[in-house]
């Protein structure tokens, strides 16, 4: 406030603008190493509670209002426990959203996990699963979950965690 009464003065509010943090915008502002046309063919995200009506149509809808051309079903899949009851819609639109703005040519993977029960599928199978998509091939994987911290140090737990990244880093996803 006290910025915008010394440049614009005291009637203006912030009301008064339009600001809009695309992720290029914010891409740009934390000069990621890569340039948008450079895009990976495919991306893969570990999410929870895929099961949400109509997330590539809210998807296209805001990729056009970036400008961007809209993906295809074939370009957008939901793999694995998208049966479950949605858990952070939050965190899963601005993955989603953020690489829409910065990989705009990229196919978006997202690889369901869930832990409510036993027979859907868990975080560590989902990582598997992105991993050693054959059919896919993703060449980048992104989570915001941090899975690795609830091990007991030196423990088969931990041992198998980091073994599960080094699978990936030879499977070529990075």
């Amino acid at each position: 406030r006290i910025l915008v009464d010394e440049v614009w003065g005291p009637d203006v509010t912030a009301q008064d603008f339009n600001v809009y943090a695309t992720p290029a915008a914010i891409a740009q502002y934390y000069n990621f190493p890569l340039p948008i046309e450079l895009s990976a063919p495919s991306i893969a995200l570990v999410e929870t509670g895929l099961d949400q009506p109509n997330l590539l149509e809210a998807l296209n809808a805001y990729r056009q209002q970036l400008g961007l051309a809209p993906m295809t079903p074939a370009q957008f899949q939901l793999i694995g426990a998208t049966n479950v009851a949605p858990n952070d819609l939050g965190e899963t639109a601005l993955d989603i959203s953020v690489l829409a703005g910065v990989a705009p040519n990229s196919a978006q993977y997202l690889y369901g996990s869930a832990s409510a029960t036993a027979s859907e599928i868990g975080n560590f199978q989902a990582y598997q699963n992105a991993y050693f998509d054959s059919t896919r091939n993703p060449e980048i994987l992104s989570s915001s979950f941090i899975y690795f911290t609830s091990m007991t140090a030196n423990s088969p737990f931990q041992r198998a965690w980091q073994d599960l990244f080094i699978d990936g880093m030879l499977s070529g996803v990075s």
